[in-house]
């Protein structure tokens, strides 16, 4: 491996061997991880209803407005659709995850090189293809892999930007002052990243994520001339631009859009479960009692990568090591200050951690050069890497696995430990490297395998009752699914009925959907039988059988004949906080009279 050291360059082989490992790796999660997850539903129905509405600036969920972010991973999906069709299979959907989780790879290995030589660079990349956070959630069909991937990607241009190779402490001298002066392309590109990251998750989550590392570099490496080159109207403009364009003209045609994003950034940053709820409330310690198993089984070697790169992060100005330092802890610090916490949030600077890491095995790597012949035996290496590696495991089966029991994959680590350590005991560096990122590989197949098999009983009982449903259904009939059943589980429901099924935001808008007959079909929960009880004569038909919360159930209603429809005079709107179901409404009761829209009066 010390031949790969000095090499600052990946070759072309080593972009394909990395593409063809994240490919077999994460497509096996894609093809082998069973159902949609709740949450995974999120981004391809919202995607599904831009291709058959045709409206590509808002989102839609259920015909009411989803605005919990910009739609860039739905523009994506809906492309990905379009190719690939995607009506009755996963894969579709999870493939716009996987290919922005390989770029994110690549990208990784690629800076890596460029500043600490191959060797460092190839395992920085494979090192991250393997933590755990981040190959669970490779191949899912959600924004967070796109938003890490245009994160990495604006934090990479700002390195190539800021720390050229090559450039000596005299030529960081000359600068570009003006403010209105021209830049080289790179720094637009730059800008125009920064801004873009805004296009994925949460609408403050991805520029936060670039300006901590950013910020907390400069001001580390006060250089007061140097900092005046961020000073350019024109870059500003263009991430201001690419940024807010999308927020700007859903406003300009729903102007309480605004209130809908002030109400879900506070309640993210409070931790309050609302709606989608997908940051929940935690201590300021969270992110590091979790860390272990976000990095896992890397967050072992992390503190050698620490150690490794002290002096140079500690005392050199402008040094790459520095900027990993700052990659890797700015943001996660800020954000433990924040109440409302998720492990997803850990993911953009799960790149400068692999960093870390891999440091942290070349460390390991010269170390076991230097031990004495007698510990370097296959019964000693067992004893000091084997034994604590599978207590470790052993302790976060529950975080890692989810489940109580040891799960298959588990059972594995062992031996596959004690392959890795007969190449170590051969001190043949390159053959351990292999054997140990296969048999890391080689687990998350059997993970995704195994949870896919072992899906939650209540949800693989909830997509048979779907399917089944599709089925019994007469196709003459008409099917209306009850969307009031949470937001990412009414998307989920809507995604697996597929177009067969009309969503309701809630049952009363049975009222006001002029059935061709007074026969029709209704899945919601068995909780909501009362209010098909006021419609008319209701008849249970099939059930999923849910023992952990409410079940979902297909009813038949006859309507009574002498229930009158509301008298409509405009067409109920569905405003963004009553589309996540943070704001009561609108309700339509038997003969209620809807006029004109005003938000108050639905809620």
């Amino acid at each position: 491996m010390s031949t790969l050291a000095g090499e600052t360059r990946l070759e072309r082989r080593d972009y394909v061997m990395l593409s063809l490992f994240c490919a077999g790796l994460f497509g096996l999660g894609m093809i082998n991880g069973g159902e949609l997850a709740w949450s995974e539903a999120v981004v391809p129905q919202t995607a599904r209803t831009l291709l058959s509405d045709g409206d590509w600036l808002i989102p839609k969920r259920g015909g009411a407005p989803w605005l919990e972010g910009a739609p860039l991973a739905q523009w994506l999906t809906a492309a990905m659709w379009s190719l690939l069709g995607g009506e009755g299979r996963v894969w579709p959907v999870r493939l716009p995850s996987l290919l922005c989780s390989i770029g994110t790879v690549l990208l990784t290995a690629s800076l890596a090189t460029r500043w600490f030589g191959r060797a460092c660079g190839l395992l920085s990349g494979l090192s991250l293809a393997t933590a755990s956070q981040f190959a669970g959630q490779a191949w899912r069909a959600t924004d967070i892999m796109l938003l890490t991937l245009l994160v990495t990607a604006a934090l990479a241009l700002f390195a190539r930007c800021e720390l050229p190779r090559g450039e000596t402490q005299e030529s960081r001298r000359h600068v570009w002052p003006e403010w209105i002066g021209g830049r080289s392309v790179r720094w637009l590109c730059l800008f125009i990243l920064l801004g873009a990251t805004n296009l994925s998750g949460p609408l403050w989550l991805g520029p936060m994520c670039v300006a901590f590392p950013i910020a907390g570099f400069l001001l580390w490496n006060w250089d007061a001339r140097r900092l005046q080159r961020f000073g350019w109207l024109w870059g500003w403009l263009a991430a201001l631009t690419v940024g807010l364009l999308w927020p700007m003209l859903v406003a300009a045609r729903l102007p309480e859009a605004w209130v809908f994003w002030a109400f879900d950034l506070r309640v993210r940053w409070a931790g309050e479960d609302a709606g989608f709820g997908a940051a929940v409330a935690k201590p300021v310690w969270y992110y590091v009692t979790i860390l272990s198993w976000v990095l896992a089984p890397w967050s072992l070697v992390v503190p050698a990568g620490f150690w490794r790169t002290r002096h140079e992060a500690l005392a050199e100005r402008y040094s790459p090591q520095r900027f990993v330092w700052c990659w890797a802890l700015l943001w996660p610090l800020f954000a433990s200050l924040i109440p409302g916490k998720s492990p997803q949030y850990l993911l953009p600077s799960l790149p400068a951690w692999s960093m870390l890491a891999a440091f942290g095995l070349q460390w390991l790597r010269d170390r076991i050069c230097e031990w004495p012949a007698w510990s370097r035996r296959p019964l000693p290496l067992t004893v000091v890497i084997v034994l604590p590696l599978t207590v470790w495991l052993w302790l976060a089966r529950m975080a890692i696995g989810g489940r109580q029991g040891a799960p298959l994959w588990l059972w594995l680590c062992p031996p596959v430990a004690v392959w890795c350590v007969w190449n170590l005991h051969r001190l043949d560096f390159r053959r351990a490297a292999q054997a140990m990122f296969l048999s890391l590989a080689i687990l998350y197949a059997v993970s995704f395998t195994e949870s896919g098999l072992r899906r939650e009983p209540h949800l693989r009982a909830e997509a048979t009752f779907l399917r089944q449903v599709r089925e019994v259904v007469p196709a003459e009939s008409e099917l209306f699914l009850d969307m009031s059943l949470g937001g990412e589980k009414g998307c989920w429901c809507q995604f697996l009925l597929g177009e067969r099924a009309i969503p309701l935001h809630n049952l009363t808008f049975l009222n006001a959907e002029g059935t061709t007959g007074r026969e029709v079909f209704v899945v919601t929960d068995g909780m909501n039988r009362v209010l098909l009880d006021r419609l008319g004569e209701v008849m249970p038909m099939l059930d999923s059988g849910g023992a952990s919360e409410p079940a979902l159930k297909l009813y038949r209603l006859t309507r009574n004949a002498n229930t009158p429809p509301p008298a409509l005079t405009a067409k109920p709107d569905i405003s963004p906080l009553q589309s996540k179901y943070s704001s009561l409404g609108p309700y339509l009761e038997p003969g209620a009279q809807i006029g004109k829209r005003t938000l108050d009066s639905w809620r």
